[in-house]
Protein backbone atom coordinates (compact mmCIF):
# COMPACT_ATOMS: atom_id res chain seq x y z
CA UNK A 1 0.00 0.00 0.00
CA UNK A 2 2.79 2.45 0.62
CA UNK A 3 3.61 2.56 -3.13
CA UNK A 4 3.01 6.31 -4.93
CA UNK A 5 2.47 6.01 -8.41
CA UNK A 6 4.51 8.80 -11.00
CA UNK A 7 2.54 8.84 -13.96
CA UNK A 8 3.96 11.19 -16.94
CA UNK A 9 2.09 10.54 -19.56
CA UNK A 10 -1.48 10.81 -20.59
CA UNK A 11 -2.00 11.46 -23.72
CA UNK A 12 -5.72 11.52 -23.82
CA UNK A 13 -5.81 13.61 -20.80
CA UNK A 14 -4.03 16.53 -22.57
CA UNK A 15 -3.44 18.66 -25.51
CA UNK A 16 -0.43 18.71 -27.26
CA UNK A 17 1.77 21.60 -25.62
CA UNK A 18 0.77 19.94 -22.40
CA UNK A 19 1.75 16.54 -23.44
CA UNK A 20 5.08 17.91 -24.47
CA UNK A 21 5.67 19.23 -21.67
CA UNK A 22 4.93 16.50 -19.20
CA UNK A 23 7.33 14.52 -21.79
CA UNK A 24 9.95 16.95 -21.21
CA UNK A 25 9.46 17.03 -17.39
CA UNK A 26 9.71 12.77 -17.41
CA UNK A 27 13.35 13.25 -19.98
CA UNK A 28 15.02 15.76 -17.29
CA UNK A 29 13.37 13.54 -13.90
CA UNK A 30 14.64 10.15 -15.68
CA UNK A 31 18.27 12.12 -16.15
CA UNK A 32 18.43 13.08 -12.38
CA UNK A 33 17.78 16.76 -12.96
CA UNK A 34 14.74 16.81 -10.44
CA UNK A 35 15.14 20.78 -10.18
CA UNK A 36 14.36 21.13 -13.55
CA UNK A 37 11.34 18.52 -13.70
CA UNK A 38 10.34 20.04 -10.53
CA UNK A 39 9.84 23.15 -12.12
CA UNK A 40 7.97 22.16 -15.58
CA UNK A 41 5.48 20.19 -13.46
CA UNK A 42 5.05 23.17 -11.16
CA UNK A 43 3.98 25.26 -13.69
CA UNK A 44 1.46 22.81 -15.33
CA UNK A 45 0.56 21.89 -12.20
CA UNK A 46 -0.55 25.73 -11.21
CA UNK A 47 -2.35 25.64 -14.63
CA UNK A 48 -5.19 22.75 -13.33
CA UNK A 49 -3.22 20.01 -15.12
CA UNK A 50 -3.60 16.80 -13.01
CA UNK A 51 -0.80 14.72 -14.27
CA UNK A 52 1.88 17.24 -13.28
CA UNK A 53 -0.13 17.76 -9.77
CA UNK A 54 0.53 13.98 -8.58
CA UNK A 55 3.91 13.94 -10.31
CA UNK A 56 4.14 17.15 -8.26
CA UNK A 57 3.37 15.62 -5.12
CA UNK A 58 5.24 12.76 -5.90
CA UNK A 59 8.51 14.77 -5.56
CA UNK A 60 7.12 16.29 -2.48
CA UNK A 61 6.64 12.91 -1.09
CA UNK A 62 10.06 12.00 -1.91
CA UNK A 63 12.23 14.27 -1.24
CA UNK A 64 13.22 14.91 -5.43
CA UNK A 65 14.07 18.43 -6.29
CA UNK A 66 12.35 19.66 -2.92
CA UNK A 67 12.94 19.13 0.26
CA UNK A 68 10.45 16.47 1.51
CA UNK A 69 7.61 17.54 2.77
CA UNK A 70 4.67 15.27 2.81
CA UNK A 71 1.72 18.05 4.32
CA UNK A 72 2.90 19.79 0.54
CA UNK A 73 2.48 15.88 -0.79
CA UNK A 74 -0.87 15.55 0.54
CA UNK A 75 -2.09 19.23 -0.69
CA UNK A 76 -1.34 18.46 -4.32
CA UNK A 77 -2.50 14.42 -4.26
CA UNK A 78 -5.73 16.56 -2.73
CA UNK A 79 -5.83 18.47 -5.23
CA UNK A 80 -5.22 15.71 -8.39
CA UNK A 81 -7.56 13.69 -6.50
CA UNK A 82 -10.73 15.90 -6.20
CA UNK A 83 -10.21 16.33 -9.64
CA UNK A 84 -10.58 12.79 -10.74
CA UNK A 85 -6.89 11.50 -11.05
CA UNK A 86 -6.80 7.71 -10.14
CA UNK A 87 -3.18 7.67 -8.74
CA UNK A 88 -3.39 11.15 -7.22
CA UNK A 89 -7.29 9.34 -5.48
CA UNK A 90 -5.39 5.97 -4.74
CA UNK A 91 -2.01 7.89 -3.16
CA UNK A 92 -4.00 10.31 -1.20
CA UNK A 93 -5.67 7.18 0.49
CA UNK A 94 -1.94 5.82 0.98
CA UNK A 95 -1.58 9.00 3.07
CA UNK A 96 -4.99 8.91 5.17
CA UNK A 97 -4.29 4.84 5.84
CA UNK A 98 -0.67 5.75 7.33
CA UNK A 99 -0.80 9.47 8.68
CA UNK A 100 1.63 10.66 6.47
CA UNK A 101 1.47 14.64 5.82
CA UNK A 102 -2.21 13.99 7.00
CA UNK A 103 -3.92 12.54 10.34
CA UNK A 104 -4.36 9.00 10.30
CA UNK A 105 -8.41 8.09 8.85
CA UNK A 106 -9.21 5.03 8.24
CA UNK A 107 -12.24 5.94 6.85
CA UNK A 108 -11.04 9.25 4.60
CA UNK A 109 -8.47 6.16 3.09
CA UNK A 110 -11.66 4.38 2.28
CA UNK A 111 -13.31 7.09 0.63
CA UNK A 112 -10.61 7.93 -1.17
CA UNK A 113 -9.57 4.30 -1.85
CA UNK A 114 -13.31 3.84 -3.24
CA UNK A 115 -12.94 6.71 -6.21
CA UNK A 116 -9.76 5.27 -7.30
CA UNK A 117 -10.85 1.92 -7.67
CA UNK A 118 -14.17 3.43 -9.44
CA UNK A 119 -11.53 4.69 -11.86
CA UNK A 120 -9.75 1.28 -12.29
CA UNK A 121 -7.22 1.29 -9.88
CA UNK A 122 -6.36 -2.44 -9.28
CA UNK A 123 -4.67 -1.83 -6.32
CA UNK A 124 -7.20 0.30 -4.62
CA UNK A 125 -9.56 -2.44 -5.07
CA UNK A 126 -7.15 -4.37 -3.19
CA UNK A 127 -6.80 -2.00 -0.40
CA UNK A 128 -10.68 -1.56 0.63
CA UNK A 129 -10.65 -5.75 0.85
CA UNK A 130 -8.13 -5.07 3.57
CA UNK A 131 -10.23 -2.39 4.89
CA UNK A 132 -13.05 -4.45 4.81
CA UNK A 133 -11.29 -8.06 6.01
CA UNK A 134 -9.57 -6.26 9.15
CA UNK A 135 -12.44 -4.11 10.02
CA UNK A 136 -10.54 -0.77 9.35
CA UNK A 137 -12.70 2.89 9.23
CA UNK A 138 -15.69 0.04 8.94
CA UNK A 139 -17.22 -3.03 10.25
CA UNK A 140 -15.91 -5.98 9.69
CA UNK A 141 -17.54 -7.23 6.06
CA UNK A 142 -15.88 -10.40 4.81
CA UNK A 143 -18.66 -11.12 1.99
CA UNK A 144 -17.37 -7.35 1.03
CA UNK A 145 -13.92 -7.96 1.44
CA UNK A 146 -13.86 -11.21 -0.68
CA UNK A 147 -15.70 -9.05 -3.83
CA UNK A 148 -13.33 -6.49 -3.57
CA UNK A 149 -10.55 -8.95 -3.39
CA UNK A 150 -12.33 -10.75 -6.46
CA UNK A 151 -11.89 -7.86 -8.46
CA UNK A 152 -8.54 -7.06 -7.91
CA UNK A 153 -7.51 -10.82 -8.15
CA UNK A 154 -9.15 -11.02 -11.66
CA UNK A 155 -6.97 -8.03 -12.90
CA UNK A 156 -3.98 -9.61 -11.90
CA UNK A 157 -2.84 -8.36 -8.50
CA UNK A 158 -0.77 -10.84 -6.42
CA UNK A 159 -1.81 -9.73 -2.98
CA UNK A 160 -5.88 -9.88 -3.64
CA UNK A 161 -5.43 -13.42 -5.13
CA UNK A 162 -3.19 -14.69 -2.37
CA UNK A 163 -6.18 -12.71 0.21
CA UNK A 164 -9.21 -14.87 -2.10
CA UNK A 165 -7.26 -17.64 -1.62
CA UNK A 166 -6.65 -17.75 2.29
CA UNK A 167 -10.71 -16.30 2.03
CA UNK A 168 -11.82 -19.80 0.53
CA UNK A 169 -9.33 -21.92 2.61
CA UNK A 170 -10.81 -20.32 5.64
CA UNK A 171 -14.37 -19.77 4.47
CA UNK A 172 -14.64 -16.40 5.62
CA UNK A 173 -17.32 -14.57 3.54
CA UNK A 174 -17.47 -17.79 0.80
CA UNK A 175 -18.31 -21.13 1.26
CA UNK A 176 -14.98 -23.30 1.85
CA UNK A 177 -13.27 -24.71 -1.36
CA UNK A 178 -9.89 -26.06 -1.13
CA UNK A 179 -9.35 -26.65 -4.63
CA UNK A 180 -10.32 -22.82 -5.34
CA UNK A 181 -8.10 -21.51 -2.76
CA UNK A 182 -5.18 -23.92 -4.66
CA UNK A 183 -5.98 -22.21 -8.12
CA UNK A 184 -5.93 -18.68 -6.03
CA UNK A 185 -3.03 -19.46 -4.50
CA UNK A 186 -1.26 -20.77 -7.42
CA UNK A 187 -2.13 -17.55 -9.44
CA UNK A 188 -0.39 -15.38 -6.79
CA UNK A 189 2.50 -17.82 -6.58
CA UNK A 190 3.73 -17.23 -9.95
CA UNK A 191 3.53 -13.36 -9.54
CA UNK A 192 5.73 -13.95 -6.58
CA UNK A 193 4.01 -13.83 -3.97
CA UNK A 194 6.12 -15.68 -0.98
CA UNK A 195 2.91 -16.41 1.14
CA UNK A 196 1.10 -17.62 -1.52
CA UNK A 197 4.11 -19.80 -2.53
CA UNK A 198 4.18 -21.35 1.05
CA UNK A 199 0.92 -22.12 1.56
CA UNK A 200 0.45 -23.99 -1.70
CA UNK A 201 3.17 -25.79 -0.12
CA UNK A 202 0.70 -26.52 2.89
CA UNK A 203 -2.05 -27.63 0.39
CA UNK A 204 0.49 -30.52 -1.42
CA UNK A 205 1.80 -31.83 1.45
CA UNK A 206 -1.65 -32.28 3.45
CA UNK A 207 -3.51 -33.22 0.25
CA UNK A 208 -6.05 -30.13 0.37
CA UNK A 209 -7.81 -28.96 -3.14
CA UNK A 210 -4.69 -30.98 -4.68
CA UNK A 211 -3.35 -34.55 -4.98
CA UNK A 212 -0.50 -34.93 -2.05
CA UNK A 213 2.75 -34.44 -3.94
CA UNK A 214 5.93 -33.70 -1.76
CA UNK A 215 7.87 -32.95 -4.72
CA UNK A 216 5.56 -30.56 -5.42
CA UNK A 217 5.43 -29.12 -2.16
CA UNK A 218 8.90 -29.32 -1.33
CA UNK A 219 9.34 -27.11 -4.68
CA UNK A 220 6.89 -24.41 -3.66
CA UNK A 221 8.40 -24.33 0.20
CA UNK A 222 12.23 -24.11 -1.97
CA UNK A 223 10.53 -21.40 -3.97
CA UNK A 224 8.81 -19.57 -0.84
CA UNK A 225 12.50 -19.81 0.53
CA UNK A 226 14.12 -17.80 -2.00
CA UNK A 227 11.47 -15.13 -1.82
CA UNK A 228 11.96 -14.40 1.78
CA UNK A 229 9.43 -16.60 3.44
CA UNK A 230 11.20 -17.36 6.43
CA UNK A 231 8.84 -20.07 7.75
CA UNK A 232 9.27 -21.94 4.94
CA UNK A 233 13.05 -22.92 5.68
CA UNK A 234 11.65 -25.29 8.70
CA UNK A 235 9.06 -26.57 6.52
CA UNK A 236 11.61 -27.62 3.87
CA UNK A 237 14.08 -29.45 6.42
CA UNK A 238 11.33 -31.33 8.03
CA UNK A 239 9.79 -32.49 4.01
CA UNK A 240 13.18 -33.49 3.13
CA UNK A 241 13.78 -36.32 5.57
CA UNK A 242 10.77 -37.93 4.19
CA UNK A 243 11.95 -37.73 0.22
CA UNK A 244 14.30 -39.24 -1.81
CA UNK A 245 17.56 -38.08 -2.53
CA UNK A 246 16.21 -38.29 -6.33
CA UNK A 247 12.79 -36.59 -5.01
CA UNK A 248 14.98 -33.34 -3.20
CA UNK A 249 17.06 -32.98 -6.63
CA UNK A 250 13.92 -33.07 -9.13
CA UNK A 251 12.11 -30.75 -6.62
CA UNK A 252 14.80 -28.28 -6.41
CA UNK A 253 15.40 -27.77 -10.43
CA UNK A 254 11.24 -27.60 -10.27
CA UNK A 255 11.56 -24.47 -7.90
CA UNK A 256 14.22 -23.16 -10.31
CA UNK A 257 12.45 -23.11 -13.18
CA UNK A 258 9.83 -21.70 -11.74
CA UNK A 259 11.92 -18.79 -10.43
CA UNK A 260 13.31 -18.05 -13.89
CA UNK A 261 10.02 -17.70 -14.52
CA UNK A 262 8.72 -15.32 -12.38
CA UNK A 263 11.44 -13.10 -12.40
CA UNK A 264 11.12 -13.28 -16.08
CA UNK A 265 7.62 -12.58 -15.58
CA UNK A 266 7.67 -9.95 -13.28
CA UNK A 267 10.97 -7.72 -14.38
Amino acid sequence: MKKFILNLLNMGMTGASTYAALHKGMEVFKAGDYAEAWSIFFKLAEKGDTEAQNNLAFMYYHGEGVPQDLHKAAQWFMVAAEHGHADAQYNLGNLYYYGQGLEKNYQLALKWYLRAAENGKTAAQTNIGNLLYNGKGVEVDYFQAARWFQKSAENGDPKAQHNLAMMYYKGQGLHQDYHKAAQWYLKAAENGDAKAQHNLGILYYKGQGVIVDYVESYAWFNLANAFGHKASSINLNHLKSRMTAEQVAQAQALSKDRWDMIHEKIK
